[in-house]
């Protein structure tokens, strides 16, 4: 018997969602979900609570994936529903931190969120920053459906 599907996160660049766009999967890698660590460091949080902390963490892992010199200074977070056999823990610093062990379709993105372009100079700003681990963003990533993918990455984008 299978349990439901697990809400996963992961971190992401404009570049991120033009392999999306044009190959329709992502490969497999790390993302953030409510884990069992994760419940343990915020015992009594509800788990919309604790989804919501799963999903900033992957925002700012996006950033650290921005610093690594992507143009956009905007952070993305993929929201993907999986089969629980597809979530494994990691052993990392990050007790929300998940291994993903194969590729996601695009069947299996639930929502895409994005900085909205009046976010870019707060984005800049803190890939500016000179202690960058203590940057927090009050911006709130915009939620865009699936179908919007197209829109959101024209295809000479990818």
């Amino acid at each position: 018997m299978t349990g439901p599907p697990i809400r996963a996160y992961l971190p992401g660049t404009f570049a991120v969602l033009a392999t999306l766009r044009r190959q329709r999967e992502l490969p497999p890698g790390a993302a953030y979900a409510v884990t069992a660590g994760l419940r343990a460091e915020a015992p009594g949080e509800d788990d919309e609570t604790l989804e919501y902390e799963a999903f900033c963490r992957a925002a700012d892992a996006s950033l650290a994936l921005l610093r690594g010199g992507h143009t956009a200074p905007r952070r993305v977070v993929i929201a993907v529903d999986l089969p629980a056999a597809q979530v494994a823990g990691a052993a990392a610093a990050d007790v929300a931190t998940v291994n993903l062990a194969g590729p996601v379709p695009l069947t299996r993105v639930a929502a895409i969120h994005v900085d909205g372009v009046a976010a870019e100079p707060a984005v800049a700003a803190a890939l500016d920053a000179a202690d960058p681990s203590g940057t927090e963003l009050d911006e709130e990533l915009e939620w865009y459906d699936v179908s919007e993918l197209d829109q959101l990455v024209p295809a000479e984008a990818g």
